[in-house]
């Protein structure tokens, strides 16, 4: 959702989230991870986090507005883009990435409905995973993550980073 703060007329991103649902749906250490993560950030090639507030019965994160569109559409529109622009693009997405990869968080989500333009900005953390000391904290249900796959994620982001 966007809004806009009125004393300075900045424009914010606002992403809102039920307790109920969350609570429901057994997302609450996601959301606290999500929160953390985003906390971490700070480079021009991620979203920025500049609030986080409640309610009685819902939960705020405002974020940095980014006006391009979901880089996802712009292929649906375009169906093409140039040599250059795709490099350029793609410049901007591997030192976001880099970024994370510095801090221990491999982002594992990158699609174009992730990507948000002008510039080109990873905005959603909701699968990202931080590695601390060999422990794998991941944003995702972890019922669905193996001990295999826990492994492959430490041997690649040890890989990565060589």
């Amino acid at each position: 959702m966007q809004v806009k703060y009125k004393p300075t007329g900045e424009i914010y991103a606002m992403k809102q989230l039920n307790k109920k649902n969350v609570v429901e749906r057994n997302e609450f250490a996601n959301t606290l991870a999500e929160r953390r993560i985003l906390m971490m950030l700070n480079h021009p090639f991620l979203v920025q986090l500049y609030y986080v507030f409640q309610t009685a019965d819902k939960l705020y994160f405002v974020m940095e507005y980014v006006n391009g569109g979901e880089l996802f559409e712009h292929l649906q529109r375009e169906v093409t883009l140039s040599l250059d622009r795709v490099r350029f693009y793609a410049a901007e997405i591997v030192l976001g990435i880099e970024h994370l990869h510095e801090r221990g968080i491999i982002y594992r989500d990158l699609k174009p409905e992730n990507l948000v333009t002008n510039p080109v900005v990873l905005c959603c953390v909701v699968l990202c995973c931080v590695v601390l000391c060999c422990v794998v904290l991941c944003c995702v249900v972890l019922s669905f993550i193996t001990q295999v796959i826990i492994t492959n994620i430490i041997d690649v982001f040890i890989v990565d980073n060589k």
